[in-house]
């Protein structure tokens, strides 16, 4: 791996701030009630640094030289569900966070670039954070060969332009993946209401049996 792809990944943890990827037996909850969010514009008097998880509008934390302030955070309770016959994959949402990004150290710029496969304007930006668990319910244990879509908003992003860590995992039968997809958005498109999902195929793992094929997008409603 190239040394600046390992320094990307570094500073990338500046934007996951959550736990690294995990694989777990878990039973699937597939009720979907009510979903709840958090929104304020944030000022430089109320904002409060952490060292840990951003789980609070106007908290913020500087770490590899950059500076990410949450200011919207959602809680949906909605999962997805992509089926073929009796096979399903499950994906839920621990939270979706919007995050203010100011680079303070411009030496790393180039390395976000080369993770996120996109230009970043200027030293600020803004970037959507889907931290999603997913369990695999297929009767099998499952390769993921990614995502092919990702909708924020009327926007659609394709494989290859945000961060995507499913791509050659493998999850057991019946257990549950966590880890977060990140996204470059522009500040406009920061007040979205819908994201989608969608899925390349399924494979057993080590074999060229196909579990699930590529599947279409599904929406998650955040209002």
């Amino acid at each position: 791996m190239k040394k600046s792809l390992l320094v990307g990944l570094s500073v990338l943890s500046v934007f996951l701030l959550s736990s690294c990827g995990s694989n777990y037996n878990s039973s699937a909850n597939v009720n979907s009630k009510t979903q709840k969010s958090e929104a304020s514009k944030t000022s430089k008097t109320t904002a409060k640094r952490v060292r840990g998880k951003l789980t609070k509008v106007g908290t913020y934390s500087v770490r590899n030289g950059v500076k990410a302030t949450l200011v919207k955070i959602f809680h949906p309770s909605q999962k997805l569900t992509f089926k073929e016959d009796h096979k399903s994959i499950d994906v839920g949402f621990d939270d979706i966070k919007i995050i203010e990004n100011d680079i303070q150290d411009s030496s790393i710029k180039k390395d976000l670039e080369d993770v996120y496969k996109t230009s970043i304007s200027g030293n600020k930006f803004y970037t959507v954070q889907i931290d999603f668990n997913l369990t695999n319910k297929t009767g099998n244990d499952a390769y993921l060969e990614g995502l092919s879509t990702l909708t924020i908003g009327n926007r659609s992003l394709s494989d290859g332009q945000f961060y995507d860590p499913t791509p050659g995992v493998t999850v057991s039968n019946n257990a549950t993946y966590s880890n977060s997809i990140v996204a470059v958005v522009d500040k406009n498109e920061t007040n979205f209401s819908r994201l989608g999902i969608a899925f390349e195929n399924i494979d057993e793992p080590g074999q060229s049996n196909m579990l699930m094929q590529p599947t279409s997008s599904q929406y998650l409603n955040l209002i």
